[in-house]
């Protein structure tokens, strides 16, 4: 296993160049987004809806990069976004777009979740916050379209690797000034 020392979790950028895409695999951020007003919508349903029951994104955070289209250029971020769009997807009953099989209901978001399923697999190393949060997202989302198997070993894989990056350590207290 490995453990970092005297840090937090890497940045996206340091955790990618640690866990470089295989040539194979479509980047999340080469792939094809929704459109402008729908992934609004996404992401507004996410938060509004979703979000209540799985509190660890920062809404603020999010959306700022999202507007200014860090989507298309870090693979971190938009494979998050992407989890994000499959998880609201399951929200949204009225958008044909969401849905990956038209005559199946039940398909809502799994267009998104292929894109980013192949990306949180190769993981081995030291992660980014942003990745073990959309690994969460994740196995949520697998969780509530009824695949729970998948789920648990997505969870597990997750747990794992936040503990190789020292996520379970408190962080040493800073003075304060008063």
């Amino acid at each position: 296993m490995l453990y970092l020392t005297n840090s937090d979790m890497l940045s996206p950028q340091d955790a990618q160049k640690k866990n470089p895409l295989p040539k194979k695999i479509i980047r999340p951020s080469d792939a094809s987004f929704p459109h402008e007003e729908l992934g609004k919508r996404l992401l507004a349903t996410f938060f509004n809806s979703t979000h209540a029951l799985t509190y660890m994104l920062d809404r603020a955070d999010i959306e700022r990069k999202y507007y200014h289209g860090e989507h298309h250029r870090e693979d971190n971020f938009a494979a998050l976004l992407f989890t994000i769009f499959a998880v609201a997807s399951k929200s949204i009953t009225d958008e044909p777009a969401v849905f990956k099989n038209a005559d199946d209901p039940f398909s809502a978001g799994d267009a998104y979740a292929d894109i980013v399923q192949p990306y949180y697999r190769m993981f081995q190393g030291p992660v980014s916050l942003e990745e073990l949060q959309g690994m969460v997202l994740f196995g949520f989302f697998q969780f509530i379209s009824g695949r729970s198997h998948p789920a648990w070993v997505i969870l597990g894989v997750t747990v794992r690797l936040a503990l190789d990056v020292g996520a379970h350590r408190r962080r040493p207290e800073t003075p304060t000034k008063e």
